[in-house]
């Protein structure tokens, strides 16, 4: 994996040209070979770094030393198109803003965004921090590390969107929001092409109100995909689409908190899919059931569809637990643990 390092301070930019006016800094460089690299230090900043060629790379750093707790983030957009790219971004404050885009017929390209909301001060009214990264091409590589959170706003804190388009294309998203009172994350993956792999895992154990849980939505559309999702703290929520030969592998695991739906799982899986999935939920109170769901795309409780001798292996750990499935031909292993516990399968040759 390609890594850029990032100097405090700094503006470095060769064959290409700077402006910087209003707290705005903009980048644009053409040709082969090329670096660019913008750092900010202060709140509510603008950096764009463009680039056409060959063998470029571009950073940019933000970073609010001041802690002040002012809502007004920055943002942050590289723009990339050719091959073996480079791109990173990296943001520490509020509200914070970070897009990368590498377009063309990329091959090898990587990028990678850090954002760090954690903060000592103590305000309400945190803004969310987001990522969106679109690669198109082979081979490329994404790579999202979202740290912290503040207080209550409503939506979730951290949210990220990557798009690739193209095969042998690998993302990686880690959030880990665990501040009390804190909002959920929300992680949505879509690519397009054969051999694609996207690992995500959200921890939100620090989050005490179950309606505001994790959320990951995946598509691969194409041939032997990969799916590794693991989702901990009081509530997820999964939703999975794939096709020819995929293969996923899920993993959520809750604590008790108040209100939401506990783990849910939503599946579609076409062309010999296989999946294992575990869910746990563990509640203060026993009688509090209803907390694991395997169900499908669509209506809140719609059967969960594999087709074309497509697999399943479901764990279900804690009470009520419910799971409703239609297979073309496939297989079905399901093991629930617990009280008032429902499967409805079923399978056609």
């Amino acid at each position: 994996m390609k890594q850029l390092s990032i100097s405090l301070f700094t503006v470095l930019f060769l064959a290409g040209m700077v402006y910087a006016q209003d707290h705005t800094a903009e980048v644009n460089q053409s040709g082969d070979d090329n670096q660019a690299t913008v750092d900010q230090s202060a709140i509510g900043y603008e950096a764009l770094i463009n680039q056409s060629g060959t063998s470029l790379t571009a950073s940019i750093l933000q970073f609010d030393a001041s802690d002040s707790g002012n809502m007004t983030g920055s943002s942050a957009t590289i723009n990339q198109s050719g091959s073996d790219h480079d791109a990173e971004i990296e943001q520490q404050g509020y509200g914070d803003e970070a897009t990368i885009n590498q377009s063309g017929e990329g091959l090898g390209n990587y990028a990678g965004i850090i954002q760090n909301t954690t903060s000592s001060m103590g305000e309400s009214g945190q803004a969310s921090a987001s990522v969106t990264i679109d690669q198109q091409g082979q081979q490329n590589q994404a790579f999202v590390e979202q740290i912290g959170g503040k207080w209550n706003t409503g939506e979730e804190l951290n949210v990220s969107g990557v798009t690739q388009i193209g095969t042998g294309n690998y993302v990686d998203i880690f959030q880990n929001n665990n501040t009390p009172d804190g909002v959920g994350q929300n992680a949505s993956v879509y690519q397009e092409g054969n051999d694609n792999v996207a690992e995500i895992y959200q921890d939100s154990e620090g989050v005490l109100d179950a309606s505001r849980s994790n959320t990951t939505e995946v598509s691969q559309l194409g041939d032997n995909g990969e799916a590794l999702i693991s989702q901990s703290g009081v509530g997820g929520h999964i939703e999975l689409t794939q096709y020819a030969n995929d293969f996923a592998d899920i993993a959520q695991t809750s604590s008790d908190g108040s209100g939401g739906d506990g783990n849910v799982v939503r599946l579609e899986q076409d062309g010999g899919s296989s999946a294992n999935i575990s869910q746990s939920y563990a509640p203060s109170n026993p009688a509090d059931w209803g907390k694991n769901r395997l169900s499908g795309i669509g209506d809140e409780f719609s059967a969960a569809t594999q087709t074309n001798g497509a697999q399943l292996n479901l764990t279900q750990e804690g009470s009520g637990n419910w799971l409703q499935l239609e297979q073309d031909g496939g297989i079905a292993n399901v093991t629930q643990s617990g009280h008032g516990n429902q499967a409805i399968i079923s399978q056609e040759p």
